[in-house]
């Protein structure tokens, strides 16, 4: 008798929703990089009992197209990878189907969209993993996709999870986190129907920074624009007058994409030993911009190392 089977569709994508949906953060970490990378300038995230109850992601982008519409939710769908090369020089997040298959298999899911030149919106509901005849509805122009009953088939996964309030708090600072990356998008954060922030498109970073409400880091900022052949580094540094209690305010960027690095850190921490007292943190929003082909994102499961 055979030892070895296939796993089922549905638990195969179950599994990999584990390293790729780890908590609520994680669905809305991959929803916003599915609309950045279609060049949306207008992104707002709306949540209803600290995520329990509904998740909505809202944009102005007009990617996703009838026929698209009935493929998006299959695994491995893209919009980004023909071939090998296109593998390796991928600068943008990639639009990643597999993480849309991953979360409808972790939720109930509706897509909404429209594209530019179509006059209805296309709708979809995956629930169970059974997916719903397309419709369409009278509406503007974007896409909206709607997450409900979020790890209702992984219980595992639910009592994994912290409080309400933890979990919104790494929503809270993922948000922050990508808006410093991009601050030529406007960005909306929601929730229970109160407006948490909004930032305007087309901020400069030191503005964007402000807005943030880091007004003392905002204040004492030291522009950082070094270069070398193969690498840039640019953004903002704190001026070692002031100092921080906490490493909140530490940013690191490769290409945009926020990373953690020890070794990054440790020597710029090394930099501010000298300057800053010796409990004490400096703040750096840091963007490293390195050829792509130099770079493997897929390291780490979340890709942030």
């Amino acid at each position: 008798m055979s030892k070895i089977i296939l796993l089922d569709k549905n638990l195969a994508n179950q599994i990999a929703a584990w390293e790729v949906v780890e908590r609520p953060v994680s669905v809305i970490k991959e929803l916003i990089e599915n609309s950045i990378d279609a060049d949306a300038k207008n992104i707002k995230i709306e949540i209803f009992d600290g995520w329990i109850s509904k998740i909505i992601i809202n944009d102005d982008w007009n990617w996703i197209e009838k026929d698209d519409l009935k493929i998006i939710w299959e695994k491995h769908s893209t919009s980004k990878i023909k071939n090998l090369d296109d593998l390796y020089n991928v600068m943008t997040f990639w639009f990643r189907g597999e993480a849309i298959a991953s979360i409808s298999s972790v939720s109930n899911m509706e897509i909404i969209s429209k594209n530019i030149i179509e006059n209805f919106w296309n709708s979809i509901k995956i629930s169970d993993w059974i997916k719903s005849i397309p419709i369409n509805i009278a509406c503007e122009t974007g896409t909206k996709i709607i997450i409900e009953n979020l790890f209702y088939n992984t219980p595992a996964r639910l009592n994994y999870l912290k409080t309400a309030r933890t979990e919104y708090n790494h929503i809270l600072n993922y948000l922050y986190e990508i808006s410093l990356s991009y601050p030529d998008i406007w960005f909306e954060f929601v929730s229970d129907n109160k407006q948490v922030f909004y930032f305007k498109n087309n901020e400069d970073l030191k503005t964007r920074i402000h807005n943030i409400s880091w007004n003392d880091f905002s204040e004492n900022l030291l522009e950082i624009n070094f270069q070398m052949v193969w690498i840039k580094i640019s953004w903002y540094i704190s001026d070692p007058k002031i100092s921080f209690n906490n490493k909140n305010k530490q940013n690191i960027f490769v290409n945009k994409r926020p990373i953690k690095s020890y070794v990054i850190s440790r020597a710029i921490a090394d930099a501010y030993n000298r300057f800053i007292p010796h409990s004490s943190n400096s703040a750096y929003v840091l963007n490293i911009e390195v050829d792509p082909t130099q770079v493997d994102v897929n390291v780490h499961p979340r890709k942030l190392e």
